[in-house]
């Protein structure tokens, strides 16, 4: 994997994984769910808490970085190859706006 691909975060240089940028979709904060309370695998949640704790300390490096693909995106010019592997964005957006019309709605 590309350490500067365009698309990719790595947490803590790819120790703890990574976060795929072509791949994150739009959620209201109503959808949300915290997940740590669930996990009793002793090891994942210790993964779960590293992860989360590295993007909290590095979430401005990370938010920029999306800013920066997502104007890329925006503007189509992504290489061929990373656009194919990309989400909807726009699609995903228009859906997430008209869900969340529909849960105010109810």
């Amino acid at each position: 994997m590309n350490k500067n691909a365009p698309d990719i975060f790595k947490i803590n240089d790819g120790k703890l994984g990574i976060v795929n940028i072509n791949n994150m979709i739009p959620s209201p904060k109503s959808c949300l769910t915290e997940v740590l309370p669930l996990v009793k695998d002793k090891q994942y949640r210790k993964l779960i808490i590293e992860q989360t704790t590295y993007l909290n300390n590095h979430k401005k490096r990370l938010m920029n970085k999306i800013k920066w693909f997502m104007l890329q995106y925006n503007k189509n010019i992504l290489p061929k190859r990373i656009m194919d592997r990309c989400c909807d964005f726009n699609l995903l957006e228009e859906k997430c706006k008209e869900y969340e019309k529909e849960e105010v709605a109810i």
